[in-house]
């Protein structure tokens, strides 16, 4: 009987395959070690592009808040962007959020989503406060250059309206891009800050690599930059 002879490689201490494959992780290791030095030294990201009354009126108090803006329109992503985005604002307690959905939308002005960059349509606001007479502003967010691959990256707009002025209280245009030691920083700094377990890391994944948690810190870093009272 003829004996088929293995054809996997004899791996040895000096077998070129195996002095390649412990040459590249050691360069993994290093090219880790380099970007964590960096992202140690690294200030945290704060966003900056930013216009904000230095305090919120007294009588400021319910605010309708849009579902998030997305061109073109991805139903996975916006269903999750509200999620998140409308639970870190309910954590800020800044003032109360009265949320809308698509389909509350939809009704009124025939659209799932808007946003301030183009004009309003007619009578929105008369529809608006018509359907919430008690409100005393209206909060558009809109999302923008999103990579859900890493580097993750996520830009926001945000615009929060006074009804009774028409005028801008808040409004922020920011680029949270995970290609940058600054915001790998904060990401991390919001990870360390929210608690997250080890299980939790493990079921969700990590803030650098989970497109949802990394939405987390992208809205908790946002609504961080609300006027308060």
């Amino acid at each position: 009987m003829n004996s088929k002879r293995s054809t996997l490689p004899i791996l040895t201490p000096t077998s070129p395959f195996l002095v390649a494959l412990c040459v590249a992780f050691t360069l993994i290791g290093c090219r880790h070690a380099d970007r964590d030095k960096i992202v140690r030294k690294a200030p945290l990201h704060t966003p900056t592009n930013i216009h904000s009354v230095e305090k919120l009126p007294d009588n400021f108090k319910r605010v309708v808040v849009l579902p998030c803006h997305h061109f073109p329109e991805d139903e996975l992503l916006m269903d999750y962007a509200d999620t998140v985005f409308r639970q870190e604002l309910g954590k800020k307690r800044v003032f109360e959020p009265v949320f809308i959905d698509r389909t509350e939308l939809r009704s009124m002005v025939g659209k799932t989503q808007l946003t301030p960059q183009e004009k309003l349509p007619e009578n929105f606001l008369t529809r608006l406060l018509a359907k919430h007479p008690d409100v005393d502003g209206v909060m558009f967010l809109e999302i923008f250059g999103y990579r859900a691959y890493k580097p993750l990256s996520l830009g926001i707009r945000g615009r929060l309206v006074d009804l009774r002025s028409g005028d801008f209280i808040w409004a922020i245009d920011e680029t949270f891009d995970a290609g940058n030691a600054s915001v790998i920083a904060a990401a991390e700094d919001f990870q360390r800050r929210d608690q997250v377990t080890n299980f939790s890391r493990h079921s969700h994944g990590s803030v650098l690599s989970s497109p949802r948690v990394f939405t987390k810190y992208v809205a908790d870093a946002t609504f961080g930059t609300l006027p308060t009272r």
